[in-house]
């Protein structure tokens, strides 16, 4: 009896063992991630800085006076509005090591899938600083901005905990980028 019960103990971990599966990452294209600051009050001020797929930051500081940015409501952009977004005042920031930016990337899919919060109005003219990922489309060739956290004169969050997760992270480079 003992025989058959040693016999039988490798079966059961081997078929009590299973793999864990991991969702699949989301196409990448050039862009990654976003942070930006925009304020329209007392003037135009819109700043940010963006992670690209080799896991640089770059940062951007529109001029105060003269052409502005301005979102689509789609929230869609080609590459090339991308690359004009991030021109003016563009500046090399530090890269996101590569561990880091496979943890982030890993993180992408259910941070797309969140649902947000209520938007509420704490301030005024404090401006809005939002952090955000970007879904590439490549048989379209776009890029679908995803928020996932907003604070400032409107806050709202992507509910998703790997969405807190990566705002924390691109937030933690924002204050380093612009130092």
């Amino acid at each position: 009896m003992l025989r058959s019960i040693l016999l039988l103990v490798p079966f059961l971990v081997i078929g009590g063992c299973r793999t864990v599966e991991t969702a699949p990452r989301v196409s990448t294209g050039r862009y990654l991630f976003e942070v930006t600051y925009t304020n329209y009050a007392w003037g135009y001020n819109h700043r940010g800085m963006y992670v690209d797929s080799a896991g640089r930051i770059h940062t951007f500081t529109w001029p105060r006076s003269g052409e502005h940015w301005e979102p689509r409501e789609s929230e869609t952009y080609t590459d090339a509005e991308l690359a004009a977004k991030y021109a003016p005042g563009a500046m090399s920031g530090g890269s996101v090591q590569p561990d880091s930016l496979n943890a982030m990337l890993d993180q992408m899919r259910s941070a797309s899938e969140g649902s947000f919060s209520d938007t509420t109005r704490p301030m005024a003219d404090a401006g809005v600083t939002r952090s955000s990922l970007y879904l590439y489309d490549p048989a379209e060739g776009t890029y679908r901005r995803i928020p996932l956290r907003q604070r400032g004169d409107f806050r709202f969050d992507n509910l998703a905990p790997s969405a807190r997760t990566l705002a924390d992270m691109l937030e933690r480079y924002w204050s380093e980028a612009v130092k």
